[in-house]
């Protein structure tokens, strides 16, 4: 009964202490809201991501919503090769996931022209 006790103090002292986790999560290099590219064009997309609490173990890149590169530890760093995303507009997402099991996302929307 007391380990069950100590475990269920751990456990709310742990819960509690992620609950003020703060994740930053931007994606750098895209700093314009829509950026304009061509087709030809290799797309550069930097992330910098930081928690106040634990550690950041993971940040994915994602284009439309399907992962194109993941990152245990950074720089976090990926450039997408010209005529890799078809015309028109794509969004491209960074996941920042922390030690404590928390995300923080950032999200851009890019367009990609002839």
């Amino acid at each position: 009964m007391k380990n069950r006790l100590y475990f269920l103090c751990f456990l709310l002292l742990f819960t509690l202490s992620s609950c003020n986790e703060k994740i930053t999560c931007v994606i750098t290099s895209l700093t314009a809201v829509d950026t304009v590219f061509f087709e030809n064009q290799t797309i550069p997309v930097t992330v910098e991501a930081s928690t106040n609490k634990g550690s950041i173990i993971q940040v994915q890149i994602l284009v439309d919503d399907e992962v194109i590169q993941s990152f245990i530890a950074s720089p976090y760093h990926y450039s997408i090769p010209p005529y890799t995303l078809p015309i028109g507009f794509h969004s491209i997402t960074a996941e920042a996931y922390s030690s404590g099991n928390n995300v923080e996302i950032a999200g851009r929307l890019i367009k990609i022209k002839k």
